[in-house]
């Protein structure tokens, strides 16, 4: 809720990017001391749900969006 908040509405863009998180979350478990790193290329709707749920953002350098 906080992601579709953030993104100011909920649509098919933040579910895909709550969708892939649950799939890191299971797949890709991190372990003490790691995070994720975010490269988006084009940045979509998904990208929201990445910066809140994951605490991914540009400022602490774990994400990074390209047109």
């Amino acid at each position: 809720m906080r992601a579709a908040q953030f993104h100011n509405h909920i649509c098919p863009g933040v579910n895909s990017g709550y969708l892939i998180i649950k799939y890191l979350d299971k797949h890709l478990p991190l372990l003490a001391g790691q995070s994720y790193k975010i490269i988006a290329c084009p940045s979509w709707c998904k990208d929201d749900a990445f910066q809140v749920i994951l605490d991914a953002t540009v400022g602490k350098g774990a994400y990074m969006s390209k047109h």
